[in-house]
């Protein structure tokens, strides 16, 4: 993720980058902070990244942000310290964002996408997934199992494996069986 935004950053021509993340999920917030100061650390991130004298600086930000944040615009009021419901537009925010200037915004899973295309190619990553759906993307694991958390894995990956093989399985007492309930779209 901080190798992609980096990379989106220079080349629009950014010095400064956030991740913004909702004031709910603290443990993230402090796992994202540990990853940007090793970033500093090895020379990733700063005002000479890899003595190559490149400036690019990332911070975490904290916000209020309810599910509307999820919109471009109602997130960007949420990180200027307003009530996080989205902007009438245009403007929009590649012309008028955070603070009514140019900003670009992504999502995680894109960020994280660009330094395996820039590497392998987008072919490459394309063929992780289905024919139709390819690439990776992140899945998110959580209840009853022994090793709930976030996974990046191919579209297409079987859901039964993703509980039992990356999961871990369901938690000791709890049955490893999924009962799955059909319903029909008409009756709602």
């Amino acid at each position: 993720m901080i190798e992609g935004i980096v990379i989106a950053g220079l080349a629009v021509g950014a010095q400064q980058g956030y991740v913004y993340i909702r004031g709910e999920y603290r443990y993230l917030i402090d796992v994202v902070d540990r990853a940007i100061e090793e970033a500093y650390e090895r020379g990733y991130l700063g005002d000479n990244i890899l003595g190559r004298g490149v400036k690019f600086h990332l911070a975490t930000h904290s916000g209020a942000g309810a599910y509307e944040c999820g919109e471009e615009s109602a997130l960007l009021e949420s990180f200027e310290g307003k009530r996080g419901v989205p902007r009438i537009r245009p403007p929009f925010p590649a012309v008028a964002g955070a603070y009514q200037s140019p900003t670009v915004l992504n999502n995680v899973e894109t960020f994280c996408s660009v330094p395996p295309i820039i590497l392998q190619g987008g072919a490459y990553f394309a063929g992780l997934g289905t024919p139709k759906n390819g690439g990776t993307r992140l899945f998110c694991l959580s209840g009853h199992i022994n090793k709930p958390g976030v996974y990046e894995l191919p579209m297409g990956f079987n859901l039964m494996r993703m509980i039992n093989e990356v999961g871990g399985a369901c938690a000791t007492g709890r049955s490893s069986r999924l009962s799955f309930r059909a319903v029909h779209p008409a009756r709602y």
